[in-house]
C-alpha cells in the first residue's frame, strides 16, 4: 500500500496509523512488519518518541514509515524510521478503536475501548468479514 492507500484503508475502518510513543511499542510494529506511520516529519519535533535512522529526516519527503526490513535488499533496520514521499508499497498497521461488547455495525460513541493493531496482510473486502463483538 501507498501511504495514502494505508490511510484511507485505515480511517474506513475508524482507526490510525501507528504514531510509537515508546521503544517497546516501536519495537512491538518492527515484529509485525514494515508499517507507514502516522507522523509527519515536519511534526516529528514536538514528539517525545522518535526512532530515525541515520541521516533521516533526510528533507526529501513528508511521510514517515518504520521499516524492519528494506523493501528491496531485505537488509534488517530494526524498526528505524525514514521519510518517504509516500509512494513506496509496504504493508501498512492500523490502530482500530474496538469496542467491547458491539459490533462493528453500531455506532462507536460509547468509550470503553481498546486498541487493536491490524497488519495489512489481507484486502479490505477480506478484512470485511470480520465483525468484532
Amino acid at each position: 500500500m501507498t501511504y495514502s492507500e494505508a490511510h484511507d484503508w485505515c480511517k474506513s475502518k475508524m482507526g490510525n496509523l501507528p504514531a510509537p510513543e515508546t521503544d517497546e511499542e516501536n519495537e512491538f510494529l518492527g515484529h509485525l512488519g514494515n508499517t507507514w506511520l502516522g507522523i509527519q516529519t515536519d511534526e516529528a519535533k514536538y514528539l517525545d518518541y522518535i526512532n530515525w535512522a541515520q541521516n533521516y529526516p533526510n528533507g526529501n519527503a513528508n511521510r514517515a514509515m518504520l521499516i524492519n526490513r528494506t523493501p528491496v535488499t531485505n537488509e534488517p533496520w530494526f524498526g528505524k524510521w525514514k521519510d518517504s514521499d509516500g509512494q513506496e508499497t509496504i504493508s501498512s498497521t492500523c490502530y482500530i478503536n474496538v469496542v467491547k461488547g458491539m459490533s462493528q455495525d453500531h455506532d462507536f460513541t460509547y468509550h470503553d475501548f481498546t486498541y487493536l493493531p491490524i497488519l495489512k496482510t489481507i484486502t479490505p473486502i477480506e478484512m470485511e468479514k470480520f465483525h468484532f463483538i
